[in-house]
């Protein structure tokens, strides 16, 4: 089996070097961002609304709105 060529091996290490240390910042930095409580998380989302635009769906609609029904919004 053949070896690839050294240059091969030096641009890996390269970028290697180079994306290490910048995925460890964006992930310290990430970290260090504010979190919300979940109180507010939750009083910030928008009510709901759901059309369902049914035309000769006699058959399919008892299934469909216990679906709607069991949905769970956060």
């Amino acid at each position: 089996m053949a070896m690839p060529p050294l240059w091969d091996w030096k641009r890996a290490a390269t970028l290697t070097f180079l994306a290490l240390p910048l995925g460890l910042r964006a992930e310290r930095s990430y970290r260090a961002m504010p979190r919300l409580p979940h109180d507010a998380r939750a009083a910030a989302l928008p009510s709901l609304s759901i059309i369902v635009p049914a035309r000769n769906e006699a058959r399919n609609l008892p299934g469909l709105l216990s679906s709607l029904r069991d949905l769970c919004y956060p």
